[in-house]
């Protein structure tokens, strides 16, 4: 099967969740990064689409990936056969198109794949080096609290003992405030300034690109989610979270994630909690029923 590719810098699609356009536009803006959309075609159909980040390193070209957009995702625009082996024959052959692409145009190429690919014998056949991630998905439809984890109900128990309320409701000063505390108790610094991240984040509220999701004791936000949301794929991404490591006790976490999926339900069938590769964090959301 022959296919064209075109990189282009405009693209007269609608996409949601970590491929919506004006996602994009802002996180090339904040991380000062050129954005490019790599369109695969066949003769003059498309069938594959997938939106990049590079720039210029001691003269070489290398496509980045921002550090809040966690998956990079392609999106496959094909006409799928009943044949499921067809299917995924076509989306290798568009990845290995797009493997050719960048081994040809680019000095480095870096990208962080979501779970639906995961054949990727077409970029170990162009010699990538590739490291396999891990995530937890919950299935909302499937979900029930009384398959968490033990630890996890206790918690949600004293929480509730504590009287911890929820709410869903916009503060990013708060947010902020809160994300300080956390990466401070880790001894990390987050890659964007506080006054980037307003920015960013005050632009996706404005453009309801995101939604936040806090839990509030003697009413103070005390712990906050950040979500990005793709309605055409009914899944939710968990994008940033945020919390004040001295109230941990009170349980304040695992109930937000309770309560952010009884929230979630009705409107998507899939939360994906965005990351399981360290041991310490990989045990906790492994706690929620998730696959």
């Amino acid at each position: 099967m022959d296919f064209s590719v075109e990189s282009t810098l405009r693209l007269d699609l609608d996409l949601e969740g970590f491929n919506n356009k004006e996602f994009l536009n802002i996180c090339a803006e904040i991380f000062q990064l050129n954005l490019r959309y790599l369109v695969i075609k066949k003769k003059e159909e498309m069938y594959a689409i997938f939106p990049y980040f590079f720039k210029y390193k001691y003269g070489l070209k290398i496509v980045v990936k921002p550090a809040i957009q966690y998956y990079q995702p392609i999106l496959f625009l094909f006409e799928e056969h009943k044949r499921v082996n067809e299917n995924e024959k076509i989306k290798s052959q568009i990845m290995s198109v797009i493997a050719k692409f960048f081994q040809k145009e680019f000095f480095y190429f870096e990208t962080n794949f979501p779970p639906e690919i995961y054949d990727v014998r077409a970029l170990s056949n162009h010699i990538y080096n590739i490291t396999p991630l891990y995530t937890y998905q919950i299935d909302l439809k499937e979900n029930h609290l009384e398959n968490f984890h033990s630890s996890v109900r206790k918690a949600i128990k004293k929480a509730i003992k504590n009287k911890i309320k929820f709410e869903e409701k916009y503060d990013l000063d708060k947010f902020i405030f809160l994300h300080n505390l956390t990466f401070k108790r880790q001894k990390k610094t987050f890659p964007v300034s506080d006054k980037k991240l307003k920015k960013l984040l005050s632009y996706l509220e404005s453009k309801k690109l995101i939604r936040q999701f806090n839990v509030k004791f003697e009413d103070n936000v005390v712990a906050s989610r950040l979500v990005v949301y793709d309605l055409q794929k009914r899944i939710v991404f968990d994008f940033l979270a945020a919390t004040n490591p001295e109230l941990n006790y009170l349980g304040i976490n695992s109930y937000l994630i309770y309560k952010v999926i009884e929230n979630l339900k009705q409107d998507f069938d899939f939360f994906d909690l965005c990351g399981a590769n360290i041991p310490k964090i990989a045990e906790f959301k492994s706690h929620f029923d998730g696959r």
